[in-house]
């Protein structure tokens, strides 16, 4: 049983020159359409050499796996495809025509700079101030610095009003705040709330 199951084995390498989270994405999400698979998906990133390229060609070789790589380096594109025909090892370039398609639209020369989609910017900060800034005061805490907040989330309890502060922090850089209070008096409170932020 443990020969026929071994037999039926198949390698995934997923390649990049960055942190290969995008090709290992996009292998997953291609898995998902197949049924009762036996895959090892093996993730491969910050490629930058020849010799990397090449020893993972090898090791691909001696498991008849399958290589899908996103590469922004033209030469190590090139490698690919000609280690591809001598190891007899199938390849995918995720990258590599989407970055020719574009270069005609756009006119111009892809920088092939490894690693842009998660570089850290100024808005990822933002986002994640944003995000420190809502858990600080989530439930009514931090009601001194409520005057900060862009947004005053007020509602009775379990209504998911944490979640919701979590994901516009996050997702759109605002600085929320949540407060919850009892059933009966939420109305008069929350009335006494918003004009304390006002005159704040």
């Amino acid at each position: 049983m443990a020969e026929t199951e071994k037999k039926y084995q198949r390698y995934v390498f997923a390649v990049s020159d960055a942190t290969g989270r995008t090709c290992e994405t996009v292998v997953q999400a291609a898995l998902r359409q197949f049924t009762a698979t036996d895959v090892i998906l093996e993730r491969a990133p910050q490629v930058a050499t020849q010799q990397q390229v090449q020893e993972i060609f090898q090791r691909a070789a001696k498991v008849n796996g399958v290589i899908v790589y996103t590469m922004v380096s033209p030469e190590l594109r090139q490698l690919a495809n000609e280690l591809s025909r001598l190891y007899a090892v199938p390849v995918v370039d995720i990258l590599g025509p989407v970055l020719t398609r574009l270069a005609d639209l756009l006119e111009m020369s892809p920088m092939a700079q490894p690693g842009l989609m998660h570089q850290l910017s100024d808005d990822y900060y933002h986002r994640i101030t944003a995000l420190n800034f809502a858990l600080k005061h989530d439930d009514g805490c931090g009601a001194d610095s409520l005057r900060e907040a862009e947004i005053v989330l007020v509602g009775l309890s379990r209504t998911c009003k944490t979640p919701i502060s979590i994901y516009l922090s996050y997702a759109a850089g605002w600085w929320p705040t949540c407060r919850s209070f009892p059933a009966a008096p939420c109305r008069r409170r929350s009335k006494r709330s918003i004009n304390d932020a006002s005159s704040a």
